[in-house]
C-alpha cells in the first residue's frame, strides 16, 4: 500500500494537506445555499430524493452521492470539472443518519404498540425481521458513505513503481449484501486512458469481494446449497432477506470456490493433539456423484465398464476423526440401530454421546498421473482416498492410539486398504483385527456389524 492509500485511510474525507480533496471551488447554486442537506442534495441531483419513505432505496434510481456528482460541461473551459467533495459525503452520512435514528425509534414505538394492541408474538416477530432488515440497510449504507471516494490524487504509484492515473470521474460500484442493495460512486486508477481499471481505493479499503455479493451473502447462500438445488436455494434465501437472488450467481460463486478446494484440503493445520480425542477413527464410503447432462453419455460410472454408466460416477468420500468410548449395552445398541421408542433416560444418556473432534471429510474421483517416463497413468479414486488417509493417520496418530476403521463390506475398500495397514498381525507386528459381532444376554447373535476394528501401536 502506498502512501497516498494510507492517508485516505486514516481520513478518506481530506487530502494529504487536511483540506477537501475538491480540486476548485464548487460553482455556487441554489442548492449550494439551501438551508438543509435534503434539499441541497434534490437540487444539485434535479431529482426528488433517491430514499424512500421506508428507507430503502427506490429500485433503479441512482444513490444519493452519484446524484450530487457534477457532470462535465458541454462547453469548453479552463477550469476542472467538478468532482463530489468532502462536503457530499457529509450530507450523505447526515441523512443516513437521520434515516438510521428513525427507523430505531419507529421499531421501538411499533413494538409498544403491539403489545397494547393485543397482536400475537408471531406478527410482532415479524415485523421486528422487517424492521431489523431495514436498519441493517442504512447502517452499512452509512459505513460505504464514510469510506469517502476513493480520489487519492490525479496520478498514485504502486508498491512495484507502476503509475496509475485517476479516473476523470467517479464510477458506479454494486454490492449485494444479505440487507439489500449498496450503489456507490467511487474513482478508479489505471494505467491510462481506455486501459484496465488496476485499482478501487473505496473497495480495497473494505476488503470487498471480486464478485457483487458480500462474503456473508456468499457464506448463506453455499450453506443452503450444499443440501438443496440452487433455484430452491435462492428461493428460501429470498423467504429469509426478502427479495430475489440469482440462481447464476450462486452456481458461479460454487464454482468459484470449488477451484481452491484442493489447495484447502491439501493445507488443512494439523489439529492440536490436545484437542484430540481418544479413538481416531478412518472411515471410507464410495457415493455416485450426479453428472450434468452433457458430462453423462462419456464418464463411466465406474473405473470399470461393467457397470451401466447412468448419469453418476462414484467418488469415494473419506473421512477421519477422533472420538472418545461411548460405552453401552447389547440393548441400548440394538435400540439405536432398529430405532426402538427410547424412555427419558436413555434420550438423557444419547445427550452425553461424545462428540467427533477435528473431523476432516474429502471426496476423491480418479486421477491422472506421470508415470516417470512421460505417459499418463489413472489412479482409482479409492487408492487416492486410501493415501489421504494414510497421510492423516501419520499426521495425527500418537503413540498407543487406537485406530478404528469404519467401512461397509465393499470388498475393493478393504483390498486397497490392505496395502496401507497390517491386518490380522500378532502383538508384534503392527496390529491385531477383531470383528465385532453384536449379542444379547444369554443369546445367539443378533447380526455381524460390518465393519473390523484394527488396534494400532507404535
Amino acid at each position: 500500500m502506498n502512501v497516498a492509500e494510507k492517508k485516505l485511510i486514516r481520513n478518506p474525507r481530506t487530502g494529504s494537506d487536511g483540506k477537501s480533496r475538491s480540486p476548485g471551488k464548487r460553482a455556487a447554486t441554489p442548492a449550494a445555499k439551501s438551508s438543509t442537506a435534503k434539499s441541497s442534495t434534490a437540487k444539485r441531483s434535479g431529482k426528488p430524493s433517491s430514499k424512500s419513505s421506508t428507507g430503502r432505496p427506490s429500485a433503479g434510481k441512482p444513490s444519493a452521492e452519484s446524484s450530487t456528482s457534477a457532470k462535465p460541461s458541454a462547453k469548453p473551459s479552463a477550469k476542472p470539472s467538478a468532482k463530489p467533495s468532502a462536503n457530499d459525503s457529509a450530507n450523505d452520512s447526515a441523512l443516513i443518519h437521520q434515516t438510521l435514528d428513525r427507523l430505531i425509534d419507529d421499531l421501538k414505538s411499533n413494538i409498544v404498540s403491539a403489545a397494547s394492541g393485543g397482536d400475537s408474538f408471531d406478527s410482532a416477530e415479524r415485523a421486528t425481521v422487517r424492521s431489523v432488515l431495514q436498519i441493517g440497510l442504512q447502517a452499512l449504507q452509512l459505513f460505504v458513505a464514510l469510506q469517502g471516494n476513493g480520489d487519492l490524487g490525479a496520478e498514485v504509484e504502486t508498491a512495484d513503481g507502476k503509475r496509475l492515473v485517476r479516473s476523470e470521474c467517479p464510477r458506479s460500484t454494486t454490492l449485494r449484501s444479505i440487507f439489500g442493495t449498496h450503489d456507490f460512486r467511487q474513482f478508479t486508477y489505471s494505467p491510462g486512458k481506455k486501459r484496465a481499471i488496476a485499482m478501487r481505493p473505496v473497495s480495497a479499503r473494505m476488503s470487498l469481494p471480486e464478485v457483487r455479493w458480500s462474503f456473508l451473502l456468499q457464506e448463506f447462500s453455499q450453506m443452503l446449497g450444499v443440501d438443496q438445488a440452487w433455484e430452491q436455494a435462492t428461493t428460501n434465501l429470498g423467504q429469509i432477506f426478502g427479495g430475489r437472488f440469482s440462481v447464476d450467481t450462486a452456481e458461479r460463486i460454487n464454482g468459484r470456490m470449488g477451484t481452491s478446494a484442493g489447495e484447502f484440503l491439501r493445507d488443512l493445520p494439523q489439529p492440536d493433539p490436545a484437542s484430540e480425542a481418544k479413538l481416531l477413527v478412518a472411515s471410507a464410503d464410495c457415493k455416485g456423484v450426479p453428472l450434468v447432462k452433457e458430462d453423462s453419455p462419456r464418464i463411466a460410472a465406474f473405473e470399470t465398464a461393467k457397470k451401466n454408466p447412468g448419469n453418476r460416477r462414484m467418488a469415494t468420500v473419506s473421512s477421519v476423526y477422533s472420538v472418545d468410548p461411548h460405552v453401552r449395552t447389547p440393548e441400548e445398541i440394538t435400540a439405536a440401530l432398529f430405532r426402538d421408542e427410547r424412555d427419558p433416560k436413555a434420550e438423557a444418556a444419547d445427550r452425553q454421546r461424545p462428540k467427533p473432534k477435528n473431523k476432516n471429510t474429502t471426496a476423491h474421483f480418479p486421477e491422472q498421473s506421470d508415470d516417470g517416463q512421460g505417459k499418463a497413468i489413472s489412479i482409482s479414486g479409492i487408492h487416492v482416498a486410501m493415501a489421504w488417509i494414510m497421510g492423516q493417520i501419520n499426521l495425527r496418530r500418537r503413540a498407543g492410539q487406537v485406530l478404528v476403521v469404519l467401512m461397509d463390506g465393499q470388498v475393493s475398500l478393504w483390498e486397497t486398504l490392505k496395502l496401507h495397514l497390517n491386518f490380522g498381525a500378532d502383538s508384534a507386528g503392527a496390529g491385531c483385527v477383531a470383528r465385532a459381532e453384536l449379542r444379547l444376554e444369554g443369546g445367539e447373535p443378533v447380526r455381524n456389524i460390518g465393519c473390523e476394528t484394527k488396534s494400532l501401536y507404535a
